[in-house]
């Protein structure tokens, strides 16, 4: 035991086991001093306040998690009145028409008629239910557009505008006759944005 000790992979797991061997006793202390303290309130991290949303978990020391999201609120929604679209819109606008008339940054432009309908986008995920920001800061994989059959009433998406602001849309309505589509939306804020 003591010639494998003194050999490198035995120096190093001999380390190993001694920092494992302190890590537990450290957490039984920890686990003692927190049990005596009966009024006192678990320990949480100190984060400073900052203008996004902060979510911070009570977990061991070791394992805290904290996310603070970066983002102060809503930029915009349509808050119950569906936008109603049928050409392109730009969800960093804060024109009351969402941008229709520009020509710059078109974040959603939707194709509805009697041969198909779809929607293209920046970028775009399709997802399951009403997506957080949080969710929607988790999509890895983004396209450009949907395809037809993901292309229904209550389909859900995630977009990122042009702009880099993630907003939630959810088609409300598909009108084939007047070749446009209706959709409930959330844009949320920059860290940038008063």
């Amino acid at each position: 035991m003591v010639a494998f000790i003194k050999t490198v992979p035995g120096i190093l797991a001999a380390i190993a086991a001694s920092l494992t061997a302190i890590a537990t006793i450290l957490t039984v202390i920890g686990t003692l001093e927190s049990d005596g303290d009966e009024g006192a309130p678990a320990p949480t991290s100190q984060q400073p306040p900052t203008s996004g949303t902060t979510k911070t978990t009570a977990t061991p020391p070791s394992t805290t998690t904290s996310t603070t999201l970066g983002y102060a609120g809503v930029f915009r929604e349509t808050d119950g009145a569906p936008a109603v679209v049928a050409s392109c819109i730009d969800l960093d606008s804060q024109e009351p028409n969402w941008g229709v008339g520009s020509r710059s940054h078109k974040d959603v432009c939707v194709s509805s008629g009697a041969m198909s309908e779809w929607i293209n986008a920046t970028r775009l995920t399709v997802v399951d239910g009403p997506p957080t920001l949080q969710d929607c800061q988790k999509q890895t994989v983004l396209r450009r557009s949907t395809t037809a059959a993901e292309t229904v009433v209550g389909r859900h998406m995630c977009v990122r505008s042009s702009e880099d602001r993630w907003a939630r849309l959810r088609i409300a309505a598909i009108d084939t006759s007047a070749n446009t589509m209706s959709f409930d939306i959330v844009v949320w804020k920059l860290p940038s944005d008063p």
